[in-house]
């Protein structure tokens, strides 16, 4: 079985400059979690591992540096599974805990129950041997102040209608965080834990906690989510995740349709990561962030904030020549993103290269997230001398799941089966 683990610290809307510090933070949690795994450890201990330490770096919503409640103080959620026998721990409520994910491993170890809440978390906690530890830091506190300051004018005339706070300032409650991952032995965990949102009420319990919504491991996915708690629950996003691989889909097909459903049902502000027992991992986001780190295998960690939004518009004309350059274009463009996404990258970009190719040949645009491959992509396009004809047949499916492991995700087109008809046509007439 090939190890893996992936670790995301929130969706939304980072401050600018911020999301490098929690690259850096993650690619150091899931550098811990890989020592384990590559030492023979279990993905149990890998994850817990990885988020005790963003658990403890204060740029994130989670243990030390969560945000405060409408009183202004912190109530933690955290849960913790594993695919063997579906164990699971919980707490949601907990105060003065430095890392609630341990306290949610020892629920999960130490009692008969999956959840404890509240006082009850808290005496457990105590019982279990935690100290007490105030995670309040003083950014957050100042934070606090000047939304508990300004209320009407941060929340708007509905106080509580968190929704549409949120859109308003995503940047205030990003920051859950959550690791997922197989071992050796092909078995898969999965922890995720948070402080919640900006002045939520007192006593909100969202996602994180409950295991299918934002946290969970079955024998062949383990996943995170992160976002917007309410519509996580609503939708039981990872265990959808779970049930859509059991059925036959691959891991980024299953992740990319439960995005995909979240956005049409609620337009929610999600992200969703996700590691199956083959060791893929996989993270999509509907936000503008989502930081997020990740290894395979031997292949080094990687991280990164934001990659591959592409957006799509279909001019197709039925001009083989048209065709054939697009494709090679893709061909040359799959080669090269595997190079930016650093080691281990290569193979999985030209992997992708053939299903880019093909839709190249049908759009007039294509544009990335991220700076570096616009410009990288602007030189390509005056650039045809290095053009491979590729000859693949390729569908909209086989496109968004070639761009779903890197973080692509298909956000406009107007293409429709009868273009992919005429395009596998010319393709074949041209090979």
């Amino acid at each position: 079985m090939s190890i893996a683990l992936i670790a995301h610290g929130g969706a939304g809307k980072w401050r600018p400059g911020s999301d490098d510090d929690a690259m850096a933070g993650l690619s150091a949690a899931v550098e811990a979690g890989r020592a384990i795994l590559a030492g023979g450890g279990r993905a149990l201990d890998a994850v817990c591992a990885t988020v005790v330490m963003l658990e403890d770096n204060p740029i994130f919503n989670a243990g030390t540096g969560a945000v405060l409640n409408f009183d202004g103080f912190c109530e933690l959620d955290a849960c913790v599974m594993e695919s063997r026998e579906a164990r699971v721990g919980a707490v949601s409520g907990l105060q003065r805990v430095r890392n609630p994910i341990l306290v949610a491993r020892k629920v999960m170890e130490e009692t008969d129950h999956v959840m404890l809440t509240g006082d009850g978390a808290q005496r457990f906690a105590r019982v279990m041997g935690f100290p007490d530890h105030d995670p309040v830091t003083p950014e957050r506190r100042a934070d606090w102040f000047d939304k508990r300051n300004r209320i009407d004018e941060v929340l708007g005339e509905q106080a509580l209608k968190m929704r549409r706070f949120l859109k308003q300032h995503p940047e205030y409650a990003g920051g859950t965080v959550g690791a997922a991952a197989v071992d050796a032995e092909g078995v898969l965990a999965a922890a995720t834990s948070t402080g919640g949102v900006t002045l939520k009420m007192v006593g909100r319990v969202g996602d994180s906690p409950v295991p299918g919504a934002g946290n969970y491991a079955s024998r062949r996915v383990a996943a995170s989510a992160t976002g917007t708690g309410e519509f996580v629950l609503r939708s039981l996003a990872t265990r959808a995740i779970a049930e859509r691989v059991e059925h036959g889909a691959s891991l980024p097909e299953a992740v990319s349709a439960v995005l995909d459903q979240l956005g049409r049902d609620y337009d929610a502000d999600v992200g969703l990561i996700a590691v199956d027992d083959r060791g893929l991992p996989v993270a999509l986001h509907r936000t503008r962030d989502m930081p997020h780190a990740f290894f395979s295998g031997d292949a080094a960690v990687v991280s990164r904030s934001k990659f591959g939004i592409i957006r799509i518009h279909s001019t197709w004309a039925q001009d083989d020549t048209a065709v054939g350059a697009g494709a090679g274009f893709g061909a040359l463009t799959g080669g090269l993103l595997g190079v930016l996404l650093g080691p281990g990258g290569a193979l999985a970009g030209a992997a992708m290269g053939g299903s880019l190719g093909a839709m190249m040949g049908v759009t007039d645009e294509i544009a990335f997230d991220d700076p570096r491959l616009d410009e990288f992509a602007a030189s390509l396009v005056k650039d045809t001398s290095a053009l491979i004809l590729v000859g693949e047949a390729v569908t909209i499916a086989d496109f968004t799941s070639a761009v779903a492991p890197f973080g692509g995700k298909v956000i406009e087109t107007n293409l429709n089966e009868d273009d992919v008809k005429a395009l596998k046509k010319a393709l074949n007439k041209r090979n």
